[in-house]
């Protein structure tokens, strides 16, 4: 449930945690509420299964603007529960856009906002590095940006996998022994997320493969999201952990313009 609780927009009081814990759980709705008075607000993805959505922190702690950004289609039953939400909380005036994020031709015409915040989406992007040009388009100053996550090493009954430098590995090409690792290590939250030959996973031969994101699934660490975002010459204000350890979120600050991003295309 959000919660008003209306700060100035200072995070110099932020501390600052230098090393990447999983074990000590908080939330980013005090992120929101320091900085969100008076700026214009968005939430990219947020609209799957309504109850994680921010729009509705933001508006009840001051932002002068709040948007739901989601690719679904607008008769999606998610818009339908979402604006059902926002009327319990009495919040009125929200904007709603349908929006590919993957479309930088969508994202240029979107007036970007003060603060975005984008949840769960980053792992399931094949061209990650894309995504976070884009989003990087979409927000005038502040992104916080969140992501599941897995520790530097998991180990278990069927053995180990130590993720060094990058600190990530798809979920397609994994070896029979990887899958079997990952699998019992996502049991306890669902098994589906280490697709086995019984789940759907990308075809790979498919011209349109990139653009069909439910079956991806990325694991990264939190050091690599956290480096990868310096790169992107964002500066990372703060970061914390959330759900339980299995996600990671970073609350980012536009600091250096990317002049020329073609790079990224495939």
């Amino acid at each position: 449930m959000p919660t008003k609780k209306t700060k100035k927009n200072d995070v110099s009081s932020v501390n600052f945690i230098k090393d990447f814990d999983l074990s000590i759980e908080s939330s980013v709705n005090d992120w929101i509420q320091q900085i969100v008075p008076g700026k214009s607000f968005a939430d990219l993805g947020g609209l799957w299964n309504t109850v994680k959505e921010r729009v509705s922190v933001a508006a009840l702690n001051g932002a002068v603007q709040y948007t739901m950004m989601d690719i679904s289609p607008m008769d999606n039953k998610w818009w339908q529960a979402y604006r059902k939400r926002l009327s319990e909380f009495e919040v009125i005036g929200a904007k709603e856009i349908e929006l590919n994020c993957m479309d930088l031709d969508a994202v240029k015409k979107v007036e970007p906002v003060d603060v975005l915040h984008c949840n769960g989406i980053i792992y399931h992007i094949p061209n990650y590095f894309e995504f976070i040009r884009n989003i990087i388009k979409l927000s005038k100053e502040y992104i916080i940006l969140g992501s599941q996550v897995v520790p530097n090493k998991i180990e278990n009954e069927f053995g180990s996998i130590e993720f060094q430098c990058p600190g990530l590995l798809p979920n397609v090409g994994l070896n029979p022994s990887q899958k079997q690792i990952l699998k019992q290590h996502y049991a306890k939250i669902s098994p589906k997320i280490v697709r086995t030959d019984e789940h759907p996973r990308p075809n790979l031969a498919d011209d349109d493969f990139l653009s069909d994101f439910g079956p991806w699934f990325w694991f990264f660490t939190p050091e690599y999201l956290y480096n990868l975002l310096i790169d992107f010459g964002l500066q990372v204000i703060d970061h914390k952990c959330t759900w339980r350890g299995w996600s990671y979120s970073f609350l980012c600050r536009k600091a250096v313009p990317i002049a020329d991003a073609s790079f990224l295309y495939v």
